[in-house]
C-alpha cells in the first residue's frame, strides 16, 4: 500500500538511481555508505537526479526482477515508468533498523550498510532537492 503524505518533517536520504527505486521496490535491503549512523526509524528515500551507467541500471533491474519474480522486461518497464516522475523526488520510505559493518546481503559492500525494511512507496513523488547525508524535508 502506498504511503500517504503527512505534514511532519521527514528524515530523508538521497540515493542515486536505480538504487533508490530498488530500495522502494523492496529488493535492496542495504544502502552502502562511507559513514555510520545511529538513526533508527522511518527514513524517506530521495531519488537523486544522478543515474548510474547503463550497465549498473541493467544489473539492478535484473536483481529487482529476480527478487519480485517477474520477467526482466516487466521490471525494465516499471523502472522506465518510475524514471518519468521519480528523479529528483522523494519516492517513498523505509524503516531503518540498523547500521552494520557487515551484513548477509548481496547488496552489502563497503564500510557501512544501512539496514532497511518495510518499504512504502508514496502515492505521488514529492519533488525536492537532495542533499548529502541525512536531511529534513517538509512535504
Amino acid at each position: 500500500m502506498a504511503k500517504k503524505i503527512n505534514r511532519d518533517g521527514w528524515k530523508c536520504l538521497s540515493v542515486h538511481q536505480p538504487y533508490a527505486w530498488a530500495i522502494i521496490m523492496g529488493a535492496k535491503d542495504v544502502d552502502n555508505r562511507s559513514w555510520k549512523s545511529n538513526h533508527l526509524g522511518r527514513l524517506y528515500i530521495h531519488a537523486g537526479l544522478t543515474e548510474r551507467d547503463d550497465t549498473v541500471v541493467d544489473e539492478v533491474i535484473a536483481r529487482v526482477a529476480k527478487h519480485l519474480r517477474i520477467p526482466i522486461s516487466a521490471a525494465r518497464e516499471a523502472y522506465r515508468q518510475h524514471r518519468k516522475q521519480g528523479l529528483g523526488a522523494i519516492i517513498g520510505s523505509v524503516h531503518m533498523v540498523g547500521c552494520a559493518t557487515s551484513y548477509d546481503s548481496e547488496w552489502f559492500k563497503g564500510e557501512y550498510g544501512f539496514i532497511l525494511r518495510d518499504p512504502e512507496p508514496l502515492n505521488e513523488p514529492v519533488r525536492r532537492k537532495g542533499r548529502p547525508r541525512f536531511f529534513t524535508c517538509n512535504p
